[in-house]
């Protein structure tokens, strides 16, 4: 009988399993809202910087190894601020067999000799059109030619136009600028520097960030659809004074405070200002760490942003008045840093196409013949 009430009652059951609790798959954060629309002036710019660059695009590809080109560019450049009534100083400059030039404009200050210089530069890589690196901060250089055009301010303003400074070798127009501006003590207060400034994106993981940044770089955005404004350590000061006009912006702003050896801040004209002791900042869509194509073929015009190219000029406008009307105050230069290395010796500044060759010497008088004997 108990055999039997332990066949009916049967064996013991097996303890169940632990159910598999899963880990909800993390959702992507919601892309970055749209902004606002353009205002009629900021169209109008827009249309401007639009057809500015595609005229520089159009010329090719701006390097030494389509030195014709570069050398067009120069004189496309320095035409345009001619027309708007600029006295246009070229600073030659040797490399290899060729003789490239920075172009520099200044509007003096009504109060003070101290200056804000605000470069870009206009050659390309090797093979590539450059309609964003480097046309985009050229054209949005020559806009805000345009815009202070009889406007003065407290401090002077300097607009340099710099060639040879994306890759090639020799000489940089940055390293000649920087150079000269220590030489002839000129008291340049802030530098801006425009990098490429026309390519943006709201996909996720379009944005990518140089492993050195200083602070956040966990919690940064994934989204390239921002302007990044690139700081050294010693430059914080100024960024400090700009944040009030950077979070009015009318695009997303993200700051990246970068020591001197890392990406973006290693590369490109600012290194050269910060080896030379000057104070300042980089405009820059992050180039490399966002679009697939910062040197390349395919750095077409259809690939910019000009919307956004739009914003970002209009906020330049905007920070250029800050600094110039002497509304902040700003730190002396830095002149414990030694002076660079000066570059090799360079021609004088050319004042127009094709004076930069030297002056011959004068020719000897000829001999003259003996008289003809008389008949």
């Amino acid at each position: 009988m108990g055999a039997l009430a332990l066949a009916a009652c049967g064996a013991p059951p097996e303890p169940a399993a632990p159910a598999v609790v899963r880990e909800p798959e993390p959702s992507l954060p919601a892309p970055p809202p749209p902004l606002r629309p353009l205002t009629s002036e900021e169209e109008q710019l827009r249309a401007a910087l639009k057809t500015e660059c595609g005229e520089l695009a159009e010329l090719g590809p701006r390097s030494l190894v389509h030195s014709w080109n570069l050398h067009s560019a120069t004189d496309h450049l320095a035409r345009k601020l001619e027309v708007l009534g600029y006295e246009v100083v070229r600073q030659g400059f040797p490399v290899g067999d060729e003789i490239l030039q920075n172009l520099e404009v200044v509007v003096p200050g009504t109060r003070s000799s101290e200056t804000l210089v605000i470069a870009a530069h206009y050659d390309t890589a090797a093979e590539s059109p450059g309609a964003n690196a480097s046309a985009s901060g050229a054209v949005a250089l020559l806009a805000l030619a345009k815009g202070v055009i009889g406007k003065r301010f407290a401090r002077g303003v300097r607009l340099v136009w710099l060639s040879n400074e994306s890759g090639a070798e020799g000489l940089t127009g940055s390293a000649v600028y920087a150079a000269r501006t220590r030489r002839d003590r000129v008291p340049v207060i802030a530098t801006l520097t425009l990098g490429s400034l026309g390519n943006y994106s709201v996909e996720y993981g379009s944005q990518r960030y140089p492993d050195d940044l200083l602070f956040g770089g966990e919690s940064r955005s994934p989204f390239g659809n921002f302007l990044g404004v690139v700081s050294n350590a010693s430059s914080n000061p100024l960024l400090e004074q700009v944040r009030p006009v950077l979070s009015v912006a009318s695009l997303p702003i993200e700051e990246l405070i970068l020591p001197e050896q890392a990406p973006l801040a290693a590369d490109g004209p600012q290194a050269r200002f910060w080896e030379a002791g000057l104070s300042g900042l980089v405009l820059t869509d992050t180039a490399q760490f966002r679009t697939p194509f910062p040197d390349g073929v395919d750095d077409t015009l259809d690939k910019v942003d000009f919307d956004r190219l739009a914003r970002v000029t209009r906020l330049l406008e905007t920070l250029v008045a800050t600094l110039a009307d002497g509304l902040v105050q700003l730190p002396a230069p830095d002149e414990s840093r030694p002076d660079p290395a000066p570059p090799d010796p360079a021609p004088p500044a050319a004042t127009a196409p094709g004076s930069l060759m030297p002056e011959l010497p004068p020719l000897p008088p000829a001999p003259r013949r003996p008289p003809a004997p008389p008949g």
